[in-house]
């Protein structure tokens, strides 16, 4: 873990933020919605700086409460080096501002400020004229070491209970290497003090001599409100309180460098606020989605809010626009009609109508639902099987997580089995928010792991680790630790069976020399604890396995965003044999680098090949955000209905087989129980890529999201195109589609040579009885097949061979081709399908492509055309070739290609002129020959392939 701390002595974090706007919505302003910091590549988003918002020249003079421009001086006239005197309403901190007013001591938190350590009176503190956003002059903080600051004293902001702030400012940091400019506000209540739990703040910065923007909100939450204070700081990086290295830790700070402040002002904006009718939102269908609209404004203006919902693509769908302030109502309740089950954004701008600000958005608030069909219960058998990682969640996650599994319908939760603030002094207090989650989740019928990530500070500093290192830990001696695992473990270890040794994402496990002998410690500690327990070792797929003694241990396994979905059977062979218990944790690409259809897309493909390999499990870490200060609520990431609904679809079968159907779709059969299904995508094909076959009875198409679509039948055959994200076809008859999969030709590849070439079709039978019957064969189209009619009969679970000659026209286009058959036989009931199986026309050891592009010509207003083949050799002897192109009308050109070494690539071009009335209706042939013998390759070409 990282030892650099930006906090100062005051022991608050620059990341203690309130505001109007979560997160969350800043990144979907940038077309991505934020999955919390712990998410591998999914970094957090510090809510505090908000882009945008009111400037002096544009905003109404009714809502800029006051303005710091720094423009303001004395009779003096002096222009450098000016003392805060200069700066009404500012005073440096940690040290005495000399003031006469004797109530200004008596302020409670002037005392706190002046007082506060660490800003040693050698760093300057005033105006001055070296740097301005503004005007002439900025308030510059010069840094000579230690902590430099000031502050605007108590009374100069007054704020209304009940009204929303925006703090806006302008920032210049120069020299700066490792300390950083901040500005903090925070409300002021009427005794004077500084009300903690409103800190909004923004930094540590560098700028590295620009000058940055930003704003911080203020929500009115609060009816004791009477001022608002701000703080501007150059803070020194500081020792990290949970570093194992204690006092020991090497802080490096600087001993030079400044910041300058400017056009710092404080407006106030209506309190606007969104919510849904779930804490969680998630609403299930036959529900229909409510949002409530709350816009709030003491200035008495009339405004225009804008309420836009936004699909997954961020595609308006539905806009609602109400009128508020000046006597129109300023609540309201909306009642979408969305087109379809999904994830939807939804923002709320307020717009001014009045003034130099007419048209501006002045305040905004935002969020998003999960809009899924009805519930669907959970294959029993599966139910452990999908997981929420919710490791280190804070108070307000603790109480919405039963609420979560329920509206997800997912009964799999991981959680940490320690508040990190745990002490023994104040056991029973700081755990008492994980202890009744933990009791909630097991009286609803949960599966629930418990972690012991993160390790309590305390303990943490005692054992001289990382608060992340509980791999570490399980290596000191007992009573240690034990101390502080024996409760927990007594409170839950009757129903709770599986403890976790720390995160997946640390996965230390592998590089502890002496994991088993530490692993045997635990186990023996909690089978003396808890009845049958099962002790998980956190691991990394990338990490190779440690066979022996280990086998008996169950892994939670974190599968990085770098192992693509297709390579996950690789990377889990490793634990096949023997089989181990292998819980994995599917991390995801971030919002804030891939689109949201693509993350979608990925997740699902992700899930699909893991079920494949037969995992104990598999999760998501916290795909939600909270939503900010508003309201106990957690904001939905897209991936969390995708788990929800794709689990569904899963759980109560298994993988059976692929089914080849056309080049780059990809096809898993699943069966069990719940009946045959289908998994389908477009991995590399066309966009309009098409299946048509006969897939069941009443065949049912349904995405990610649970949207339900028919598939029609024409001539007996079910046609759709096959979308990027896979889509489930429910209804089918599994027994037929592995029928369908197990029809396959051998070898695949046809050499293009003329003459009778001899292949084995193969047939399986999946179904319960024997079948019987006949098959035709009905192509490659013009191609000559012998036998044309085979006659067969399959037992149950038995596979045949049928022998088969193929010959092709001289003319035949190389490339891909589809073997072809009508087969009509009877199971249970009759069938007569369509078959068909990819083979391929070409030469081993010849790779051959071609392009073909128009040119202007050597002569005004005519076309040419021009085409290139690579050859290369791919075989491992030396080939003789000759390569050509034709065109009706055109003669016939050759080029040879004398010798071609293995692997040697050979280009040659060939140039058609004045072609442009001859390609209207004919293509281009182009190919190779050999030299010496009968084998040839013909393709077609038209402009642009």
């Amino acid at each position: 873990m990282n030892v650099w701390s930006w906090a100062s002595e005051r022991g608050r974090s620059a990341g203690t933020v309130l505001v109007i706007v979560a997160g969350v919505v800043i990144a979907w302003l940038a077309h991505a919605q934020v999955a919390r910091g712990q998410q591998s590549d999914t970094p957090s988003i510090q809510p505090a700086a908000l882009p945008g918002g009111p400037t002096v020249a544009t905003a109404s003079p009714t809502r800029l409460v006051k303005l710091y421009d720094f423009e303001d001086r004395d009779d003096s006239g002096l222009k450098i080096g000016m003392s805060l005197s200069n700066a009404p309403d500012w005073y440096p901190i940690g040290r005495d501002p000399q003031e006469s007013d004797p109530s200004f001591q008596r302020q409670p938190l002037h005392q706190q400020l002046q007082a506060r350590r660490h800003y040693p009176a050698f760093n300057e503190v005033r105006m001055d004229d070296k740097a301005a956003h503004s005007g002439q002059y900025a308030l510059h903080l010069q840094l000579r070491g230690g902590n430099t600051g000031a502050f605007v004293e108590v009374g100069a902001v007054p704020a209304v209970p009940g009204s929303d702030y925006r703090v806006s400012a302008a920032v210049r940091t120069d020299v700066l290497k490792r300390a950083g400019a901040q500005v903090s506000a925070y409300f002021i209540d009427a005794r004077g003090k500084a009300m903690a739990h409103t800190i909004a703040s923004v930094g540590p910065l560098q700028t590295d001599g620009r000058w940055q923007s930003f704003s911080l909100m203020l929500p009115g939450d609060y009816p004791d409100v009477a001022w608002i204070g701000i703080e501007v700081e150059v803070l020194q990086p500081t020792v990290n309180p949970e570093s194992p290295l204690g006092d020991e830790q090497v802080v490096l700070p600087d001993i030079r460098g400044g910041a300058w402040f400017d056009d710092i002002a404080v407006w106030q904006v209506p309190s606007v606020r969104i919510a849904t009718q779930s804490p969680v939102n998630i609403i299930r269908a036959p529900e229909q989605p409510q949002v409530s609209v709350s816009v709030r404004d003491l200035s008495g203006q009339r405004l225009v809010a804008e309420a836009t919902i936004y699909d997954a693509g961020m595609n308006p769908v539905l806009r609602e626009t109400r009128r508020v302030g000046a006597g129109s109502p300023g609540n309201w309740l909306w009642e979408p009609k969305l087109p379809a089950f999904g994830w939807y954004r939804i923002d709320l701008a307020t717009v001014e109508t009045e003034g130099p600000a007419a048209g501006q958005v002045i305040a905004r608030a935002g969020g998003a639902l999960l809009y899924l069909p009805g519930k669907e219960a959970l294959a029993p058998a599966d139910r452990a099987r999908f997981t929420l990682i919710a490791e280190d969640a804070n108070a307000n996650e603790l109480r919405l997580i039963d609420n979560l599994l329920i509206a997800t319908n997912l009964y799999a939760v991981t959680l940490s089995a320690f508040n990190p603030q745990t002490t023994l002094a104040d056991f029973e207090h700081q755990q008492a928010q994980i202890n009744n989650a933990v009791e909630k989740l097991l009286m609803s019928g949960r599966h629930i792991t418990l972690t012991l990530d993160p390790v309590p500070i305390e303990l943490a500093q005692a054992l001289g680790l990382d608060t992340a290192d509980a791999m570490a830990a399980i290596n000191k001696e007992p009573d240690q630790w034990e101390t502080y695992l024996t409760p927990v473990v007594m409170r839950h270890g009757q129903r709770v069976r599986r403890w976790q040794v720390g995160s997946s994402l640390q996965a230390d496990a592998y590089f502890q020399p002496h994991l088993l002998a530490a692993s045997r410690k635990l186990t023996a500690m909690f089978y003396n604890l808890a009845p049958d327990p099962v002790l998980v070792l956190p691991w990394s797929l990338d990490q190779a396995r440690r066979l022996g003694d280990l086998d008996q241990y169950e892994y939670a396994t974190y599968v990085p965003v770098g192992i693509t979905p297709r390579d996950l059977g690789q990377y889990l062979d490793d634990w096949q044999t023997p089989p181990a218990q292998v819980a994995l944790e599917l991390a995801t690409p971030s919002a804030l680098k891939v689109p949201q259809d693509q993350r979608v897309r990925d997740l699902t493909l992700r899930m699909l090949y893991a079920w494949e390999q037969e995992p104990a499990a598999m999760g998501l870490r916290r795909p939600w955000t909270p939503a900010g200060s508003r309201r106990d609520t957690l904001v939905p990431d897209p991936l969390l209905g995708v788990l929800a609904n794709v689990s569904h679809h899963l759980a109560g079968r298994r993988v059976v087989g692929r089914l080849k159907v056309v080049p780059g779709v990809e096809c898993m059969i699943l069966d069990g129980n719940r009946g045959g299904m289908l998994a389908l995508w477009n991995e590399q094909a066309d966009e309009d890529a098409e299946i048509a076959m006969m897939l069941g009875n009443d065949p049912v198409a349904v995405d990610v999201w649970g949207n339900r679509v028919p598939l029609p039948k024409s001539d007996g055959i079910h046609r759709m195109t096959v979308p990027r994200t896979p889509v489930f076809i429910e209804g089918i008859d599994a027994r037929l589609a592995l029928f369908r999969s197990a029809f396959t030709l051998t070898p695949a590849l046809i050499e293009s040579r003329q003459g009778k070439h001899e292949r084995t079709i193969t047939l399986s039978n999946p179904f319960d009885s024997t079948i019987s019957g006949r098959l035709i064969i009905t192509g490659p189209e013009d191609w000559q097949s012998s036998p044309s009619t085979h006659f067969f009969s399959i037992a149950s679970g038995k596979t045949i061979e049928l022998p088969i000659t193929f010959s092709f026209p001289i003319n035949e286009v190389a490339g891909y081709k589809e073997l072809t058959a009508r087969v009509q036989f009877r199971a249970d009931q009759p069938y007569d399908i369509e078959l068909s199986s990819p083979m391929m026309l070409g030469l081993p050891g010849i790779d051959y492509s071609a392009t073909m592009a128009l040119v202007d010509g050597d002569k005004p207003g005519t076309t040419d055309a021009v085409v290139t083949a690579i050859v290369t050799n791919t075989g491992d002897t030396v080939v003789s070739l000759y390569a050509f192109a034709s065109l009706a009308g055109h003669p016939r050109t050759e080029h040879p290609i004398p010798t071609l070494e293995p692997g040697e690539s050979a280009v040659r071009s060939f140039r058609f002129h004045e072609v442009s009335h001859d390609l209207s209706g004919h293509a281009i042939r182009a190919g190779i020959r050999e030299n010496n013998g009968p084998a040839i390759l013909n393709y077609r070409l038209t402009p642009g392939n």
